[in-house]
């Protein structure tokens, strides 16, 4: 996936660039936070687990996860590519934290023609100040 974004001219930090495979998500999520960067994630368990909702939360860390089941990392990431618009957008009509997420397209002809799927609220900074309190 990285070699994706930075063939369309994005510039992104790989985890394993910058962390140990093995680091704790709650670590790396407060260092994305703390630096003001988007984090992009294939995991959806971070939306599910109390310990790394509650980083997320606490850090104030803007993530977009990336849906599509079996579809190959690269079409992922041109999906989030042809969505960078909408992604920038978004992030800037939202106060963090939150959590997105970003479906595949409907299809490849879609895809590759610029098309991007769906791109929904999953847990917003109410939610968590809701489910968390105020930090």
């Amino acid at each position: 996936m990285p070699e994706v974004f930075r063939e369309h001219g994005l510039s992104i930090l790989v985890h394993d660039e910058m962390f140990a495979q093995d680091t704790p998500d709650e670590e790396w999520i407060g260092q994305v936070a703390e630096n003001g960067l988007v984090a992009v994630t294939l995991d959806q368990r971070i939306a599910r687990n109390p310990i790394q909702l509650h980083a997320v939360h606490v850090s104030g860390l803007r993530l977009i996860t990336l849906l599509g089941g079996n579809v190959p990392a690269e079409k992922l990431a041109l999906n989030f590519v042809n969505a960078r618009q909408a992604i920038e957008r978004f992030a800037t009509q939202h106060q963090a934290p939150f959590i997105a997420k970003l479906s595949r397209p409907a299809n490849d002809a879609a895809l590759l023609a610029g098309g991007y799927g769906a791109l929904t609220m999953y847990r917003s900074r109410d939610d968590l100040l809701q489910r968390f309190g105020a930090v």
